[in-house]
């Protein structure tokens, strides 16, 4: 599987398991710096009235704020904040802190509460101590932080972090192949074949073919 598509199922799933309307998923930049990109695969239970907070996303990379780094990219199992205040809008922070919604460190929070959600989560996703990514969830409802919410979405990017480790193995075997296959390709008045084990030629390099007009599929 893509690491697209088993995103796109587990934002699915795990908001109608939860019944919450919006979720969202930023990868970590490959030049192995903190900053996230957006993946384009959402989860919205009503797209139309949450068209303004999708617009609103960022299309190109972010630099988290200082204050998240330590726990995006540490071992916190998730960021939370709950409504707690209508007028002024204000939260309650997985800090213990409560401030207005627009105080957020985290991109168009405001236009999020516009939308109606009032609850918003930043889940994690972990290769062992490596964060890969970050899961963004959002309620319509209030919801209660307890321990099974906790586990439930730990388990959710711990499962979903050993979907991206099998999708990085696969791209490091294929580079090795495609290394492999260079410096086989390179080795120019040297003949290689690989054969399977019934001694079929089923891929050759070199001057296999300048010699005698020889071809893998003539031998």
């Amino acid at each position: 599987d893509r690491v697209e598509d088993a995103i796109a199922r587990v934002l699915a799933d795990l908001c109608e398991v939860l019944d919450w309307q919006v979720g969202h998923a930023w990868l970590r930049a490959e030049d192995g710096s903190d900053g996230l990109e957006p993946t384009g695969v959402w989860y919205l239970s009503t797209p139309d009235r949450f068209a303004a907070l999708r617009a609103a996303t960022p299309t190109g990379r972010i630099d988290p704020e200082p204050v998240l780094r330590p726990f995006l990219f540490a071992k916190a199992p998730l960021l939370w904040g709950i409504a707690v205040d209508e007028s002024p809008p204000r939260v309650r922070l997985s800090s213990g802190r409560t401030i207005p919604v627009e105080e957020m460190a985290w991109p168009r929070m405001r236009v999020a509460w516009d939308c109606g959600l009032r609850s918003f989560f930043l889940v994690p996703i972990r290769i062992r101590d490596e964060t890969v990514g970050v899961l963004e969830l959002g309620s319509a409802g209030r919801e209660v932080i307890d321990a099974e919410l906790v586990e439930t979405l730990g388990q959710v990017a711990t499962q979903l972090g050993r979907v991206f480790e099998r999708a990085r193995a696969a791209r490091e075997l294929r580079r090795r192949e495609e290394h492999l296959r260079a410096v086989l390709g390179a080795l120019i008045d040297t003949p290689v074949v690989i054969a399977n084990r019934e001694g079929r030629i089923v891929e050759s390099f070199g001057a296999l073919e300048a010699i005698g007009g020889l071809s893998a599929a003539g031998v």
